[in-house]
């Protein structure tokens, strides 16, 4: 298992085995939340500033864990899912038990989770509009993507009030496919700060 100060040193993603769900977590509270990654984005002639602000009740849906049900199940989500993972109540094994094959749709997700880090200090960004891409699930305004190893990994964002945006979904595409990047709107990426709050 590795500890969290290698999973934060990490250029490449995981195995799911050399980590756990609280081990995702810690991580994502120590290098995610409790700071505005603030970006300056240029779209034809005019900037504007997007405030991106990661929060407890984000973070299963990144990983995908809502998707992860059976019938009676409970579903893991918001700020409940969080601090399931946080007691130690909802592992990688118990999401198995619960739907196996739903945690292995979101198995990429975990695995390149820790390199979301990394996505965020030199991204590529988009407007994105769904309706150019045939039976999109994707819903979200901007779009931020790198490409990492042989994978291209994005986060979806979205508007949540004034210049404050927040994570809405995140996705890996293996060979670094470019489904939810051809054809849409390229945004000049002017400056990216990292504020502490």
């Amino acid at each position: 298992m590795l500890t969290l100060e290698q999973l934060e040193q990490l250029n490449t993603a995981p195995k799911v085995c050399d980590m756990s769900l609280l081990l995702l977590l810690q991580l994502y509270k120590d290098t995610l939340c409790g700071r505005v990654f603030r970006y300056i984005l240029r779209e034809g002639d005019s900037c504007f500033t997007v405030d991106l602000v990661f929060r407890e009740e984000n973070l299963c849906h990144i990983l995908g864990i809502q998707h992860i049900k059976a019938k009676k199940s409970k579903i893991y989500r918001g700020t409940s899912g969080y601090q399931a993972i946080e007691r130690g109540e909802l592992t990688f094994d118990k999401l198995k038990l619960i739907n196996k094959n739903g945690f292995k749709s979101i198995k990429q997700r975990l695995r390149y989770f820790v390199l979301l880090k990394k996505l965020l200090h030199s991204p590529t960004a988009i407007r994105f509009n769904g309706s150019l891409i045939n039976d999109c699930y994707v819903d979200c305004d901007i779009m931020l993507y790198d490409d990492v190893s042989e994978y291209r990994i994005h986060l979806g964002i979205d508007k949540k009030n004034g210049n404050e945006y927040f994570p809405k979904t995140f996705v890996v595409e293996n060979d670094h496919g470019d489904k939810f990047t051809h054809g849409q709107t390229v945004l000049s990426v002017e400056s990216i700060e990292v504020i502490d709050v």
